[in-house]
């Protein structure tokens, strides 16, 4: 797996630094006061092949797993505030996921952006509101190999988004108060990865929730196929 480049995100102590202990949490059926944020791609129940009693887990989804992060009714982060409030919640986990069709917009924009798609009004909104998200992957990866651009892009902008939570003042005060709990995730076909702060950098359960995503399984081996 392509290593992610060092300096771009400054989380420091924004990030848990033991993300193994929500994970032996969660396993052991204990999902009160976590909020997961995932994509929609990876279905009602995002980590079904992971954990056990999933449905009562409160989620945020939609197509790339995107936060609306404006201080307005409605919005994802009007959400975050209300379970805080009500003292509802004491982890937040950003979930990626690798191959996702939102990322292919932004990685492979010259093969995914045909047909339809090419003047679809959803898809120049995402478009434009990545533009230095895509940035950050063109300066820093854009020699990286092909078949590794999908995993890279899926565990940066699961960082992008820990960075743009860290940014709201309310949100930062609570992390540094111990209130509130961030954490990264990634899954792919081989896997769930944890992001670790003391090592910058993703790494691999073993043993625990280690079992390969169906939905994954299944959309990577059609992405292949495709690329054959």
């Amino acid at each position: 797996m392509e290593r992610l480049a060092k300096g771009i995100h400054d989380l420091g102590a924004m990030v848990s630094p033991d993300p193994i202990s929500l994970l032996k949490r969660m396993n052991g059926g204990d999902v009160g006061g976590v909020l997961l944020v995932a994509c929609s791609e990876l279905g009602m129940y995002p980590l079904s092949a992971h954990l056990p009693f999933v449905d009562a887990l409160a989620t945020i989804q939609n197509m790339g797993g995107m936060l609306s992060l404006e201080d307005v009714a409605g919005s994802d982060l009007a959400s975050i505030k209300l379970l805080l409030k009500g003292g509802e919640l004491t982890d937040m986990v950003i979930c990626g996921h690798a191959p996702c069709s939102a990322l292919n917009l932004l990685v492979f924009p010259e093969e995914w952006l045909v047909g339809e798609l090419s003047s679809c009004a959803y898809t120049d909104a995402w478009l434009r509101s990545h533009r230095e998200f895509q940035k950050v992957l063109q300066r820093h990866y854009g020699n990286a190999p092909k078949g590794t651009l999908m995993d890279v892009a899926d565990r940066e902008f699961v960082l992008h988004q820990l960075e743009e939570l860290s940014l709201i003042p309310e949100l930062k005060a609570l992390v540094v108060r111990g209130g509130l709990r961030l954490h990264g995730w990634s899954i792919n076909a081989s896997g769930l990865h944890v992001y670790s702060a003391a090592r910058q950098e993703f790494v691999q359960v073993e043993g625990l929730m280690a079992a390969e995503h169906p939905r994954l399984r299944n959309r990577t081996a059609r992405a292949r196929n495709a690329r054959a």
